[in-house]
């Protein structure tokens, strides 16, 4: 049989062309540095308010991905879990990106009031926030690229006490970590 003069192409017996070590370095990586996936959504919430977001989703890996859902401190937050739009600190944006290095998918979401969520933020009580994540856990537990049954919160301080709120009120999720939340 004819070979290739180019290192690491030629026919492998029976099969065809064997791919270049050097082109399943470069697919490999590939699927290792790919940036993961975002898609804002917005959700409709109760007395028609819309909850407004940003789901990221794994770059590599199959559907369906275990999905975390950020609950902000206190005070109104965009979904990154800055204060101001300009704030480089972006803490829940970086959580995202890590958790989808790993497979797993995140919700957040601008609190009622700010960034595109209607609603206000001067007004809303830690039941209020507890009602809009059950509302967002019943979305994403119906796309069909989520696991329903596993649901994770990511509460930090403020968000961390609503977590456990959210988990008493039917939801049900698999899991929550709490951050820094206050003593009641």
């Amino acid at each position: 049989r004819p070979r290739s003069e180019t290192p690491g192409e030629g026919d492998w017996p029976g099969q065809g062309r064997v791919t270049p070590s050097w082109m399943l370095c470069l697919v490999a990586a590939n699927a290792i540095f790919a940036p993961p996936r975002e898609q804002d959504v917005l959700i409709p919430a109760r007395d028609g308010r819309q909850l407004a977001g940003t789901l990221t989703l794994p770059a590599v890996g199959h559907p369906p991905f275990p999905v975390a859902i950020s609950l902000t401190g206190s005070g109104a937050h965009h979904r990154d879990g800055n204060r101001a739009p300009a704030h480089p600190y972006r803490p829940f944006r970086e959580i995202a990106n890590a958790l989808a290095d790993k497979g797993i998918a995140m919700l957040r979401m601008d609190d009622r009031g700010v960034g595109a969520s209607t609603g206000d933020a001067n007004a809303t009580t830690g039941d209020d926030v507890a009602d809009d994540v059950r509302v967002a856990i019943a979305r994403l537990r119906g796309r069909r690229e989520m696991d329903a049954a596993r649901v994770a919160l990511i509460g930090h301080s403020f968000g961390g006490g609503v977590a456990p709120m959210v988990a008493g009120g039917g939801a049900r999720p698999a899991l929550f970590h709490i951050h820094q939340a206050p003593r009641h």
